[in-house]
């Protein structure tokens, strides 16, 4: 019995120490399937990732800025051009009939080159003149013959005129055409007192559009 005992004793003990001297291998890992995190190439990628992210928020933080400037600068040149446009003169009022010229007569009393006219009427002539491209202003008299008095009469008429559509009407001068003649070109020809009024005169003759100039060859010797 005991030699059986120790048998079975010797037989345990054995397989245990045979079980011990062989300690269990871990699991074996795949290493084609592994993540690369510490390897060159992921820093890399990992730093280019992170450049490329920045980048993209400095961009959107300038486009903002580059909206907000341009909205401010818009503001401000609206608001310039607005005082501009406030500050300018108003343009001179164009005529009542667009396209068409105008003959205005002014009379005179005898040996006299004062305008006085009535206020409706004044009005009229200056809003005609205003918008036109060219005035003619013609100085005349009653006369029947020339003379040294009679062509500075009709000139006085047409620089009264003249000044009158100036400082009223606001005529720049370059485009005044001043002509006058002491005798001759007269509207009613004859010595009644009412003829010889209607000849006492300046026309003032308004172009809405300034007339076209075209120059001939005059090949007389």
């Amino acid at each position: 019995m005991r030699t059986f005992l120790s048998t079975v004793t010797a037989t345990a003990l054995a397989l245990v120490t045979v079980g011990c001297s062989s300690p269990p291998q871990p699991p074996s890992v795949d290493d084609s399937v592994r993540r690369p995190v510490n390897t060159p190439q992921s820093i890399d990628l990992q730093r280019c990732t992170g450049e490329l992210s920045a980048t993209r928020i400095a961009l959107t933080e300038a486009a903002h800025r580059a909206n907000r400037a341009v909205t401010g600068a818009t503001a401000q040149a609206m608001d310039a051009a607005r005082r501009a446009a406030e500050n300018c003169p108003s343009f001179p009022a164009a005529p009542d009939k667009v396209g068409s010229n105008q003959v205005f007569v002014l009379p005179f009393r005898l040996g006299s080159a004062s305008i006085e006219l009535e206020s409706e009427q004044a009005g009229r002539l200056a809003k005609v003149a205003a918008g036109a491209q060219l005035v003619v202003v013609r100085g005349r008299t009653d006369a029947a013959t020339d003379s040294p008095s009679e062509t500075a009469l009709a000139q006085r008429r047409a620089q009264a005129a003249g000044e009158f559509l100036v400082l009223r009407a606001g005529v720049p001068r370059e485009r005044l055409r001043m002509q006058w003649q002491g005798s001759g070109d007269q509207l009613e020809p004859g010595n009644a007192p009412t003829q010889r009024q209607r000849n006492r005169r300046v026309e003032v003759e308004v172009y809405a559009a300034a007339p076209a100039v075209e120059f001939l060859a005059n090949r007389a010797d």
